[in-house]
């Protein structure tokens, strides 16, 4: 099956019903665009919430949660937080 929508001055297109139905996408996804090798592009629904964030961030200090709490306190008092 083949399904074609338009680009628009501002480089946006709208999914087809069938494509977001197939996808399972709806208002506020993500959708993913994958290269692949031939120069061909994969869409799929992409990965999103703190799921995709998950490793991302890594505190460059031991952080227990007495550390956190002053941290929070000190930023809330404007301070700088853990320097």
């Amino acid at each position: 099956m083949t399904i074609i929508s338009r680009i628009t001055a501002k480089g946006q297109t709208t999914l087809p019903a069938a494509v977001r139905a197939d996808l399972g996408v709806g208002p506020g996804d993500l959708v993913e665009y994958t290269e692949q090798p031939d120069g061909q592009y994969m869409v799929r629904k992409a990965q999103h919430g703190l799921q995709c964030l998950r490793g991302i961030l890594k505190p460059d200090f031991p952080a227990s949660g007495a550390d956190i709490d002053q941290w929070c306190r000190d930023v809330r008092d404007g301070g700088m937080g853990h320097e």
